[in-house]
């Protein structure tokens, strides 16, 4: 019991990770919990409502959204997750409701059962990479957040709390050339396509 039943709420990396020849912080329940509030905020604000062509062709629903990766290159997405963010943000727009996202906001996100919300971000979350890679982006995307999310971001705020995180070494994944796609992706990454 005692102090260590409450590890899990710790902001400071608590295990490792062997990854091959590298061991790397393993995200805390704390950490990811304020990474999937930002980016619910994020889908929720810079996401639904901005549908630019839906197509219906026998059985099957295409739906583009002009805006997806300005909205990934804004929140500086890693390169690695861009297309979960992508899945996952059809996928809320699917489940959720745009129209809901659109009036509600992320609010609409948090009303969903922790089972629901947790497999909604699971993929965009395994993504996002290690501890210091989900703490370095919270801290790029704070500014951000304060000044573009409708939500009250000082709720979550990273840097409310940095000082008492335990960054170490920061990772090769969150190097502004890590956020950088080639053209391939680019050119497919607004569609998904629904059968």
């Amino acid at each position: 019991g005692g102090i260590n039943s409450f590890s899990f709420l710790s902001l400071k990396p608590l295990e490792k990770i062997e990854m091959g020849k590298e061991t790397r912080k393993k995200p805390t329940f704390a950490l990811r919990v304020l990474v999937q509030e930002r980016l619910a905020d994020i889908i929720a604000v810079d996401v639904a409502g901005y549908q630019s062509h839906v197509e219906i062709n026998g059985s099957t629903l295409s739906v583009t959204i002009d805006k997806l990766s300005d909205t990934a290159n804004k929140w500086m997405i890693p390169r690695i997750g861009r297309k979960a963010f992508r899945a996952v943000a059809f996928e809320i727009l699917y489940f959720v409701g745009e129209r809901s996202l659109v009036t509600r906001g992320s609010d609409a996100l948090f009303d969903l059962t922790p089972l629901e919300f947790h497999k909604l971000f699971v993929p965009l979350i395994a993504s996002m990479g290690d501890f210091d890679a989900m703490s370095n982006w919270l801290e790029k995307t704070e500014v951000l957040a304060e000044a573009d999310l409708k939500r009250d971001a000082s709720k979550y705020s990273f840097l409310e709390h940095s000082s008492s995180w335990d960054n170490g070494d920061s990772d090769s994944n969150s190097s502004p050339n890590s956020l950088r796609k080639n053209k391939s992706e680019e050119d497919h990454f607004d569609s998904r396509t629904i059968t």
